[in-house]
């Protein structure tokens, strides 16, 4: 079996705490992102630094200021697959990133980003083992 990278050597955690508050598990990692805002159309480019079945952090540098529930389609590449989804912004430090939620916009997308979520957790349990 072929390991997964993402711009460089993959880092993956299954780290929890009693206040975090997501319902699913996350894989850190590092992936080289571009985001644009659906309305109005603002694009800017990021890193997608862990992801889930539910959703990711998107880590940026760029001063935007979304409010909670606006929209962008994320692209971002992996091991020469593209991934691209919509996704709800849930909350945001302009200049440092946010926390995005997944609104698949159709069914190929959601089985494409939880492929490359199955995909990860068998990495991390074959590296534990």
């Amino acid at each position: 079996m072929h390991s997964l990278t993402i711009s460089g050597e993959i880092i993956i955690s299954s780290k929890s705490s009693a206040s975090d508050r997501r319902r699913r598990p996350r894989h850190l990692c590092e992936a080289m992102a571009t985001a644009t805002v659906v309305r109005p159309e603002l694009l800017f480019r990021g890193t997608v630094r862990n992801i889930s079945e539910g959703g990711c952090y998107f880590e940026t540098q760029a001063r935007v200021s979304l409010h909670p529930g606006e929209e962008i389609d994320l692209r971002f590449n992996l091991n020469d697959l593209r991934y691209r989804t919509r996704a709800r912004v849930r909350n945001m430090v302009p200049g440092r990133g946010m926390g995005l939620e997944f609104a698949f916009a159709d069914a190929r997308s959601e089985d494409s980003i939880r492929s490359l979520v199955r995909a990860l957790n068998t990495a991390r349990l074959a590296k534990s083992l």
